[in-house]
């Protein structure tokens, strides 16, 4: 090693690869996306709008907080989840954008 890569650049080398891997699965994707449209949603209405089951969706929640991507704050007896980067948000939603380009383009070859 040379030392020529900064603490500050490992940490933000890090956080991208974490946020990339929030974008990497496409059931954290999904959550990500409607939040992203939504604002805000319980996990009621998360676990109903992604199709899986409540564990499923719920241990992808918890990898979303551990990594500070996504709030949460309980309101009577619902968990209330939003964003906590809006940034993310505008990055999924590219990347799905691309995603239908690469699939509207395949059958053209």
């Amino acid at each position: 090693m040379t030392g020529l890569v900064t603490e500050q650049q490992q940490d933000l080398d890090q956080l991208s690869a974490v946020l990339g891997a929030a974008l990497g699965d496409a059931t954290r994707l999904r959550i990500i996306m409607l939040l992203a449209r939504r604002g805000e949603l319980n996990s009621g209405e998360l676990q109903r709008l992604v199709d899986k089951k409540w564990s499923n969706v719920s241990q992808h929640l918890q990898y979303l907080r551990r990594f500070d991507v996504i709030d949460s704050r309980r309101e009577s007896q619902f968990v209330y989840y939003r964003l906590a980067m809006p940034g993310i948000g505008r990055l999924a939603t590219a990347v799905v954008r691309d995603a239908k380009k690469l699939l509207s383009t395949e059958g053209e070859d």
